[in-house]
């Protein structure tokens, strides 16, 4: 019964984004998809990777938290400060489940995530804004160099195992990419 909601869940939301990118409407921005990332499939393994963090043009020195109790029929977790939206789907937690999300102290974009561990069926969707990182319009790192990482250790941000497609919205200037499991995850714009 179970498989049949994330089946039914899965297929509405694949047929609401089709019919959506059907769409044309000239006052939208135009999506800009990296060649790097054709869709949202898990991230890839790689050694112990050490990686070059996007960051934000002004950090913060204490630590930036949000947490939420969200259950079956989703919800969403917000740091507005740093401009992270994580969106959680229908079925994507069997049961209320507090989630947390804060904010590596500094200028990397980086956030550790909770319940550590968690892994999910139907990924999260976390949305970065690259307002104000040295992304955004103008800016030094050439938003088509970024990538997100894994990292396992959170003492140590910018090692990672694991390398993440993004979806890059240059319109509206935004990096979208899958959650498929909880601990760490970083911005980055390139590997050292």
């Amino acid at each position: 019964m179970q498989r049949r909601i994330i089946f039914s869940v899965t297929a509405l939301a694949v047929t609401l984004m089709a019919s959506a990118c059907g769409r044309e409407n000239p006052t939208s921005p135009t999506a800009t998809i990296s060649p790097s990332a054709p869709s949202f499939s898990r991230g890839k393994p790689v050694q112990p990777t050490r990686v070059v963090p996007l960051e934000l043009d002004k950090g913060h020195n204490t630590q930036l938290t949000a947490s939420a109790t969200i259950g079956v029929l989703g919800g969403t977790l917000s740091l507005p400060a740093t401009g992270l939206v994580v969106i959680v789907p229908p079925l994507a937690v069997n049961k209320p489940t507090l989630f947390k999300v804060t904010a590596v102290v500094g200028t990397a974009v980086a956030y550790e995530f909770s319940p550590a561990g968690t892994q999910f069926t139907i990924p999260l969707v976390a949305t970065q804004s690259l307002a104000t990182t040295k992304a955004k319009h103008g800016g030094s790192v050439d938003p088509l160099l970024i990538f997100v990482g894994y990292f396992p250790n959170p003492t140590d941000s910018t090692t990672v195992t694991e390398l993440n497609d993004v979806a890059l919205n240059l319109g509206g200037q935004t990096v979208v990419f899958p959650i498929w499991h909880f601990s760490g995850y970083i911005f980055a714009s390139g590997r050292k």
